[in-house]
């Protein structure tokens, strides 16, 4: 399981399928951010979560033609925002 912080926890990774898990702990009730970038930087998907607060998971399903390798998971809420590597190996 990949921490993305104390707040979040993101799996599985490495990805061999298109659907990735966030798991929120703990949270407040906001809207959060998710994106998944290239190891370039390029924006390869952006998600919108609306988070009711307390813990829940979320599926985000990605877009099945996207390529093996290493890419960064960046998740926001508010003027927080963290990173974590994350692996596709299709």
């Amino acid at each position: 399981m990949g921490n993305v912080g104390s707040q979040f926890s993101v799996y599985p990774n490495p990805l061999q399928g298109d659907n990735m898990n966030l798991q929120f702990w703990y949270q407040p009730a906001e809207e959060y951010t998710v994106r998944l970038l290239s190891s370039s930087g390029q924006l390869m998907m952006a998600n919108e979560i609306d988070h009711q607060s307390g813990n829940s998971t979320e599926t985000i399903q990605l877009n099945n033609s996207m390529a093996h390798g290493v890419y960064q998971l960046e998740t926001q809420v508010s003027h927080i925002k963290k990173r974590t590597k994350m692996w596709i190996t299709k």
